[in-house]
């Protein structure tokens, strides 16, 4: 996320997220009955059936499995679902899952996801491969809406409805996105009264999707700090602190917001120093929060991160919810990055090869 971390969660409040092309790939081809995979996580071919909505495990999977799954479980049955309210016939598929564009293995032979919103592209490319099956144009406006309400609402659902979306929507439209969250009071009263289909083809309130451009003159910069975070942890946290201190919280969340707001004016311009300055002190705004929750937001590795860029005169903070996972550096091109990148590896930063993505999810096809 270039800005906005944390204030996206409040309904009206925005953000700016970046797809980058460390790439999910979802492979789907017709077959005689029902099975995915999901090698990186070493599930091999299982089968399963689909039955109004539901997906069920016909092979056996343990519990750690079937929780890993979750996700894949909720999207494929929302979006068969979908197909079948559009009386569209039904195709059986063998879908397999590749996510190794987004796990580092350190020294040690551990493997961490490193925080790019992989769970939400994952959900994402199920939809979009169904789809594309069954003979649905993934670029077509109108089915890029509809695949992300797929994704957003089984996203939603499985994190028990603490997410905004935001990584939904980069995987969708790819680029930079200007984005506003949904009404989740609106989306759960809807679901409940009508059920999931009802909601999938409508336009939901609040939520707000802008394409911006990114000035050819600078370059991304990610560093994995080496650990992950509780994403869920830190957002119970967050809101335990905001239901106990209203105000506080919210006059923060407005201020992270103005800089948002600030940081959109300064792409469309494009000023390169000012937008430096703007996401300097998106950083500090955040750094802010440290009292708001349990542990540290901006943790002693990731301060190094973009101490290390602002002494290289880039910008540099946290992205996305903060207390591990990864940080970025926005970094005019006449710099030398390679200084940055050399630095944080001194400091046990590990520098993740990634730049913008222009494209949200698409399709290759393979052979003849």
């Amino acid at each position: 996320m270039l800005s906005g971390e944390w204030c996206v969660l409040e309904e009206g409040l925005p953000c700016i997220v970046m797809s980058v092309n460390a790439g999910i790939s979802i492979f789907i081809t017709p077959q005689d009955e029902y099975t995915f995979a999901a090698p990186d996580f070493q599930i091999h071919t299982t089968r399963f059936s689909y039955d109004d909505g539901n997906i069920v495990w016909r092979d056996s999977l343990n519990d750690i499995q079937q929780a890993q799954l979750h996700l894949c479980c909720k999207t494929m049955g929302i979006t068969l679902q979908y197909l079948q309210s559009k009386n569209i016939d039904l195709r059986h598929f063998s879908l397999t899952t590749s996510s190794k564009q987004t796990i580092v293995e350190k020294d040690n032979g551990k493997k961490y996801k490193i925080g790019l919103g992989s769970s939400a592209a994952i959900a994402v490319g199920v939809v979009a491969a169904i789809f594309q099956l069954h003979d649905l144009d993934i670029e077509q406006a109108q089915n890029k809406k509809v695949m992300f309400n797929i994704a957003c609402i089984a996203h939603y659902l499985v994190q028990e409805k603490l997410g905004s979306g935001f990584d939904i929507a980069a995987s969708v439209w790819g680029g930079v996105t200007y984005y506003k969250r949904f009404s989740p009071q609106w989306l759960t009263e809807e679901m409940q009264r009508h059920g999931v289909v009802s909601v999938l083809d409508k336009d939901w309130p609040g939520l707000y999707c802008e394409n911006l451009s990114f000035p050819e003159n600078l370059r991304l910069l990610v560093g994995f700090v080496g650990y992950s975070a509780n994403t869920k942890k830190l957002i119970r946290s967050l809101y335990e602190f905001r239901d106990k201190n209203p105000q506080k919280y919210l006059d923060k969340m407005r201020e992270i917001s103005v800089v948002v707001d600030s940081i959109k004016g300064s792409l469309l311009s494009p000023n390169t120093d000012e937008l430096l300055g703007l996401i300097t002190k998106n950083r500090y705004l955040l750094r802010d929060m440290n009292q708001f929750s349990y542990r540290k937001l901006e943790t002693k590795e990731l301060a190094f991160l973009a101490d290390i860029a602002e002494e290289y005169e880039a910008a540099g903070k946290f992205s996305g919810a903060g207390a591990g996972d990864c940080g970025i550096a926005i970094v005019p091109k006449e710099k030398d990055s390679e200084r940055i990148l050399k630095k944080w590896q001194q400091y046990g930063i590990i520098p993740i090869d990634l730049s913008l993505s222009r494209r949200g999810a698409h399709v290759v096809t393979h052979g003849p």
